[in-house]
């Protein structure tokens, strides 16, 4: 039990609100099910999607998640972006111009 703790607090579950770890809960029923096809066809893909308010693109990012991944709801849980890891995405002088074009003084 302690271990199953541990692996639990490493992972951030507890820091999941209620509504979003319900909200996983729901897909990890429905990604699941399809993962345990090898290929999942549009038709399936469309059915998951109407069934949990998403697109059809959006339920093969959640099926990639879960299956590579521990096929667990922490899976499928909301991951935050990188943000472009954390470079600038133009040259100085384009952002100088910019700032300057906006008032933003930069």
């Amino acid at each position: 039990m302690a271990d199953e703790l541990a692996t639990v607090l490493e992972r951030g579950v507890f820091s999941a609100p209620v509504k979003v770890w319900d909200a996983a809960v729901r897909r990890a029923e429905v990604i699941g099910r399809l993962a345990r096809v090898d290929a999942v066809g549009l038709e399936a893909a469309d059915a998951a999607a109407a069934e949990l308010g998403l697109s059809r693109r959006q339920v093969y990012v959640l099926l990639r998640r879960w299956r590579t991944g521990e096929g667990v709801v922490t899976d499928l849980l909301p991951q935050r972006s990188s943000g472009g890891g954390g470079g600038a995405r133009l040259p100085d002088e384009v952002e100088s111009s910019c700032g300057r074009c906006c008032g933003l003084g930069i």
